[in-house]
């Protein structure tokens, strides 16, 4: 299921940031929980068995938030500009791991945020031989401009939300999204703070049979 707005194309490290938290330790768990923005079930089913594990968390994680209301309330911010009325559900992705990395330490106490980041690209460098070619680019690029740690910084953000727009069959400035989120940052940040509890509660009481 598809929350409402969210886009057709597969933007740079969309959430990725709370798929990696969210994941078991396992290193091939953590990488096949991004995997299905990257390569098909296909691909995915061919890898050894902990990567589609990790998918299956990928699927509950995204079927969670696509049906829950706050969500979709976040998502409804941004029906008033034409231009982000269908890619609502990208950029309260994009927004969301953007409060998990301004909030980090309340999520992940003990771990700082470009310690963990650091982990999980160490972790893709040691297993991305495993990988087919499109996932190792892919991956490749959201160690060497450090995605994960990024989105703590609302200037990359911006920066990636014009990227992001670039590759859209129309493309438009995905920046202009921007003054919606700071003009109503308090709201969502009330939105995450109820969500993502309820999100990782989720995950955490799921078990992933391949």
């Amino acid at each position: 299921m598809e929350a409402p707005g969210r886009g057709s194309f597969e933007p740079e490290g969309m959430n990725w940031l709370a798929h990696f938290l969210l994941s078991e330790p396992s290193p091939r768990f953590r990488i096949g929980n991004v995997l299905p923005d990257i390569v098909g079930p296909q691909t995915i089913a061919a890898l050894a068995p902990e990567y589609g594990r990790g998918a299956a968390c990928h699927h509950a994680i995204d079927d969670f938030t696509d049906s829950h209301p706050v969500v979709h309330r976040s998502i409804a911010r941004f029906a008033g500009v034409p231009e982000l009325r269908h890619m609502g559900g990208v950029l309260t992705d994009m927004f969301y791991d953007h409060l998990l990395a301004q909030n980090w330490a309340e999520y992940s106490p003990g771990v700082a945020l470009p310690d963990f980041a650091r982990r999980i690209y160490g972790d893709i460098e040691a297993h991305e031989h495993e990988l087919p070619e499109t996932a190792r680019t892919r991956l490749r690029l959201m160690r060497e401009h450090d995605w994960l740690a990024s989105y703590h910084d609302a200037g990359k953000i911006r920066l990636a939300l014009q990227r992001m727009g670039v590759r859209l069959r129309r493309p438009v400035d995905l920046s202009i999204a921007m003054p919606v989120f700071e003009g109503a940052r308090a709201e969502f940040a009330k939105d995450f703070a109820v969500f993502f509890p309820q999100l990782a509660a989720h995950a955490a009481s799921l078990e992933f049979r391949i």
